[in-house]
């Protein structure tokens, strides 16, 4: 049996969260229907601070975040057993993670919003180190130059065992290494806030997928754990708000 369940190599956010608003204009001012300060992003060692404006169909997000707060290269310590575990593929993937990964645990990767708009194609090359890749629509297409959540899937899937792509009020698709694409909408739900949605969309995932259970069952999962996520703040909307 592993150490963990779950092994989370990322970086944890400071989130302060205004809903029910909109962007100023330059030299104006709006004001928000309410505010909340919650963690978000993942845990190591490293600290940002994002500012999000969110209303019921997106959000917006102004991040600081200090240099030198990269996932650390090495692991400190003795490295434990995780049946999962998610860390990003925007940059470098850290040694360890293969280390994991040879001992069975099955690694998720994200990539984030890249805001030079560059979208390197290395983040591809790096994917051979997770078994799981899960963007956004945006993410999937800007990386592999393609027009549709589905292209993009399919040229993803070349280089990964499974690719889920989530594309908001439209639900998922995901596509494995077989070629079996799996397609599911997103739940009715009235929504407040939808920052942290897409986090808990692969909490649901990587869930299902310790439970073993197959690649429809795993969305199904997914869908049910997002579809709640009706508080305010990443923390605060989680399932059975």
């Amino acid at each position: 049996m592993a150490d963990l369940d779950v092994l989370l190599g990322g970086r944890l956010f400071c989130d302060l969260v205004f809903s029910g608003s909109s962007l100023p204009e330059p030299g104006a001012e709006v004001f928000a229907d309410a505010f909340v300060l919650s963690p978000g992003g993942t845990a190591d060692r490293a600290t940002a601070v994002t500012v999000a404006v969110t209303d019921e169909h997106d959000r917006s997000s102004t991040t600081y975040e200090e240099a030198a707060t990269e996932v650390p290269r090495e692991w400190p310590g003795q490295l434990p057993t995780a049946a999962t575990c998610h860390v990003g593929v925007a940059g470098e993937v850290p040694g360890w993670v293969d280390a994991l990964r040879a001992a069975r645990t099955v690694v998720f990767g994200g990539v984030g919003w890249d805001a030079s708009r560059e979208w390197s194609p290395a983040v591809l090359d790096r994917l051979a180190h997770v078994d799981v890749f899960v963007p956004d629509e945006v993410e999937a297409t800007s990386c592999t130059r393609t027009d549709d959540a589905l292209a993009a899937a399919r040229v993803l899937a070349e280089r990964v065992g499974t690719v889920v792509v989530t594309r908001g009020a439209r639900g998922s698709l995901a596509v494995d290494g077989s070629g079996a694409v799996v397609e599911e909408p997103a739940p009715v739900v009235p929504v407040v806030d939808p920052t942290g949605a897409g986090d808990v969309f692969v909490a649901g995932l990587m869930t299902a997928t310790r439970l073993g259970w197959g690649l429809r069952d795993r969305r199904r999962c997914c869908g049910s754990c997002k579809g709640p996520h009706r508080g305010r703040g990443t923390a605060s909307s989680t399932t059975g708000r």
